[in-house]
């Protein structure tokens, strides 16, 4: 938490919104960290197509998720992550890939068009 790198990330950014427990946020960075590890050893047995799977799941539950807080006037970044990593995927094996790819697609590193933001820039 004390690393520079970690403390302007996005991820760290976006997670500041919903709660400042160093606690809450290591969890989810930590999940994070899990998926991402997931996700490269699925690159490296090409598995492209299961990434994608879990990622666009992941994104179409935030999106899904977002609509509906909005018009029950109830969003908010807590809420935002808190149904997001709580919606079902399929494709994720396990709960920590389930809500590490919700950090993950938080990033920079992740095309606008598919980033989730807990709160909008």
């Amino acid at each position: 938490m004390k690393n520079t790198e970690i403390a302007n990330s996005r991820e760290f950014k976006q997670l500041q919104y919903c709660s400042r427990s160093e606690n809450f946020i290591k969890r989810y960075l930590l999940q994070e960290q899990y998926y991402r590890k997931t996700r490269n050893n699925y690159l490296d047995l090409c598995m492209d197509s299961k990434c994608g799977d879990i990622e666009i799941t992941a994104y179409e539950n935030f999106e899904d998720i977002k609509e509906e807080l909005q018009s029950t006037n109830t969003d908010s970044p807590q809420n935002r992550l808190k149904y997001t990593t709580d919606a079902s995927n399929s494709y994720a094996g396990n709960e920590q890939i389930r809500k590490g790819v919700c950090i993950y697609l938080t990033s920079d590193n992740v095309s606008d068009e598919n980033q989730i933001s807990w709160k909008d820039e």
